[in-house]
């Protein structure tokens, strides 16, 4: 119900069913909020994230003044993905579980 009511709240987004899967529950707010806000289209948990387009957007909307996404498109994305990797782990505690060559750039 938590879920629910988080998902409609932050998103818009409705839920039925009293158990969703957290990997559903994070995509949904993931397409959700980063297409709304921001036109970045996620559309899986793989190639959508590896040009660190999606992962500065996250950041973003949790922090605005830690990324400018004006000028992301300019960038390549190992810098995107480590810029965006250095800034979640400096400012907002956490710690990298993925690394750039990780990520097929």
């Amino acid at each position: 119900m938590m879920i629910t009511l988080l998902l409609y709240c932050v998103c818009g987004v409705f839920v039925c069913g009293s158990l969703v899967a957290e990997n559903q529950v994070i995509y949904a707010i993931c397409v959700v909020f980063l297409c709304r806000k921001f036109g970045v289209q996620v559309r899986d948990f793989g190639s959508s994230w590896r040009d660190g387009i999606a992962f500065s957007a996250l950041i973003h909307g949790l922090r605005p003044e830690l990324v400018d996404m004006s000028v992301l498109a300019q960038n390549s994305p190992r810098d995107n993905l480590e810029h965006a990797f250095a800034i979640a782990e400096e400012h907002l505690g956490i710690s990298r579980l993925l690394d750039v060559e990780g990520m097929n750039v």
